[in-house]
């Protein structure tokens, strides 16, 4: 199966799973279980929380599997169940903070002072965004998707992503110019 296109090879193993064929469920998994991780931590700056949600997206995709008409939607369609994942996953952090009224590890990380590399400046520019910014950008440059593939899996028209694409451009930055400015 090494000549056959990834996408086409993806679509082949949805089909196998919706009839049950555990063998390609079970590869299906593996394809994809590096991906979701990589987009989890990205997408919340760090690891913690990324096993749980990605399991989450999992147990979904697995329910919902069966109801997936277009098998060539795929990559959009569990790109957003993760997504939808991770916005919950911080909602819920967000209330536990403050009915315990304590800093999270992301707060507490901020208020230590580190010498940095450029590669991490931009981690932290990142750490530093809205998640639907850091979303936009994980999707454009680290995960190679085209405005058209980031518009289905927002659900939103490719305009608009092309216009919060460039306003994340910017406030990243602005974000990354204050931290120069900070570190000289």
């Amino acid at each position: 199966m090494s000549g056959i296109p990834s996408s086409l090879l993806d679509e082949m193993l949805i089909l196998q799973a919706q009839n049950g064929r555990l063998e390609a469920w079970e590869e299906l998994i593996r394809r994809w279980q590096p991906r979701l991780m990589g987009t989890a931590i990205r997408q919340l700056g760090h690891v913690e929380g990324a096993t749980d949600i990605v399991q989450e997206t999992w147990i979904s995709v697995t329910r919902n599997l069966q109801h997936l008409d277009d098998a060539s939607v795929f990559p959009a369609w569990v790109h957003q169940i993760l997504s939808n994942k991770i916005i919950d996953w911080i909602r819920q952090k967000k209330r536990r903070g403050r009915r315990t009224g304590n800093l999270d590890s992301q707060e507490i990380a901020e208020k230590v002072p580190v010498s940095r590399e450029p590669q991490e400046l931009i981690r932290e520019g990142l750490r530093k965004m809205t998640l639907d910014q850091r979303r936009l950008l994980t999707h454009f440059y680290l995960e190679d998707q085209s405005i058209k593939q980031i518009a289905e899996s927002l659900a939103i028209p490719e305009g608009t992503v092309k216009s919060r694409l460039h306003a994340a451009r910017e406030a990243l930055r602005h974000i990354l110019e204050r931290e120069h400015h900070d570190i000289s």
